[in-house]
């Protein structure tokens, strides 16, 4: 028997972000556990990924199953059926946990059935708050979730194998309205018998970046792996949480902090507010008005920062443009600082959704360019490229258009862009286009001049 389990489900691409998580896991300073990496629907890519994982750490072991319905969770209860350890853990594989997080759920597992501790939420700007503030040992908090959903995010939660065993149900299908984690920790807090705590300290990192399935996998794990280069040791750790609870001490933020949290549990307030909502939202006037002062904020702060797009371009040359419904690509012929490549640039309504610079050693390509140039206060993030060579680079960034293109248009700043519905034949046709300019440019050197095409 081990002391932990830890349950990591995980989907489709999400190859990239699995290298910062796993390797925050292998910090914890409890290290007899086991993980279970349960596979809902995965690509090719996360599969080697993860079986990479489980070879070189054999405490790992990978369940991999085709897509579910809804997010996997009879698989979860499947292989909670061989696990050994005494208490579950679970992460999300957006998150980080901090080093004494297994340790400080252990702690708590020892006196009761059901434990989470706090996380610390981070926006794209790296500023922190906190979530609502539960007390699962307050009586009038575990009646008021029996109504509605517990603001206690799936990466800070832990319970004992034993009280798991006496639930009715278990993991199970998750109804269409509901979240699949909060469905699950109602059965808990349902049974009157067990007994659930709620842990002051914080040990873990939140990373919401909006609903299922919100910022594409690249961008989330350029974000995980900067904050991994940031906190990966202990003592980083230690002093970046001295700090973000300094921050949260702040009599403002405990003021909001407090604001916040009392109108999440008072047990009318909600109800009145959610009432005022329904009445207001069907209104045209209200939702004309609400879009437009949407799109005053987001054309303000990007009109603060717009970002290098057309005009500012790495030298290129043999520049050609192609449209697709209401998309419109370019690809080129690029030299950046000496170094002689491919790039290609892909808009929607003047945004810059995704950018491929494909020059050898140093390639990369970006996510929604400015959107991201704003968010990291002017530095230009980039993701760099697997491959090595700009040919492969070229198949490498096809491949990335295909998988992101509409996820970076669902995440971009400007609501005209993200409402957009791009059909998956338009993310083809420019695909196709990029394609095979990228040959053509690669398989002739000497070619120049500048062209247009739009679909036939």
């Amino acid at each position: 028997m081990t002391a932990f389990t830890i349950v990591l489900p995980t989907t489709k691409d999400r190859a990239p972000v699995l290298d910062p998580v796993l390797r925050h896991v292998q910090l914890q300073t409890v290290t007899d556990w086991e993980l279970f990496i349960i596979g809902d629907g995965v690509t090719a890519e996360t599969r080697d990924t993860i079986e990479r994982w489980c070879r070189d750490d054999t405490r790992m072991r990978f369940f991999d199953h085709p897509k579910h319905t809804r997010r996997g969770e009879t698989y979860r209860h499947a292989a909670l059926a061989q696990a050994r350890g005494r208490n579950v853990a679970y992460l999300c594989d957006r998150d980080l946990w901090l080093f004494d997080h297994l340790e400080t759920l252990s702690a708590a597992l020892e006196h009761v059935d059901f434990a989470h501790s706090q996380a610390i939420a981070i926006d794209p700007r790296g500023i922190v708050s906190y979530k609502i503030e539960v007390s699962l040992q307050d009586p009038t908090q575990r009646a008021i979730f029996q109504r509605r959903k517990l603001a206690v995010a799936m990466s800070t939660v832990g319970h004992s194998m034993a009280s798991y065993r006496e639930l009715p149900f278990g993991w199970r299908t998750t109804p269409a309205q509901s979240k699949t984690d909060q469905y699950m920790w109602a059965q808990f807090l349902a049974d009157g018998r067990l007994r659930a705590t709620s842990v002051a300290d914080p040990t873990v990192l939140y990373f919401n970046r909006g609903d299922h399935p919100g910022w594409p996998s690249a961008a989330r794990a350029e974000e995980l792996r900067r904050w991994h280069r940031i906190l990966g040791d202990v003592a980083a750790q230690l002093k970046y949480r001295q700090h973000a609870e300094a921050l949260l001490r702040r009599p403002w933020q405990r003021a909001l902090h407090a604001a916040r949290s009392w109108l999440f549990w008072h047990p009318s307030v909600p109800a009145a507010y959610w009432r005022i909502c329904g009445a207001i939202a069907p209104r045209t006037w209200w939702s004309k008005l609400r879009r437009g002062l949407r799109h005053a904020w987001f054309e303000l702060r990007r009109s603060r920062h717009r970002g290098a797009r057309r005009g500012e371009l790495p030298s290129t040359t043999s520049v050609r443009r192609f449209r697709a419904g209401p998309l419109e690509a370019e690809a080129y012929r690029l030299c950046v600082r000496g170094a002689a490549g491919v790039g290609a640039s892909v808009y929607a309504r003047g945004e810059e959704l995704m950018r491929f610079d494909c020059f050898g050693a140093r390639g990369h390509f970006h996510i929604n360019f400015a959107q991201s140039r704003f968010i990291a206060g002017g530095r230009i993030p980039r993701i760099a490229f697997l491959a090595r060579h700009v040919e492969q680079q070229a198949t490498e960034a096809v491949a990335q258009l295909r998988a992101n293109l509409r996820n970076a248009a669902a995440c971009n700043w400007s609501p005209s862009v993200s409402e957009l519905e791009i059909p998956q034949e338009v993310v083809d046709a420019i695909a196709r286009f990029i394609e095979d300019e990228f040959n053509a440019l690669i398989a002739d050197p000497a070619a120049g001049g500048t062209g247009s095409s739009t679909p036939s």
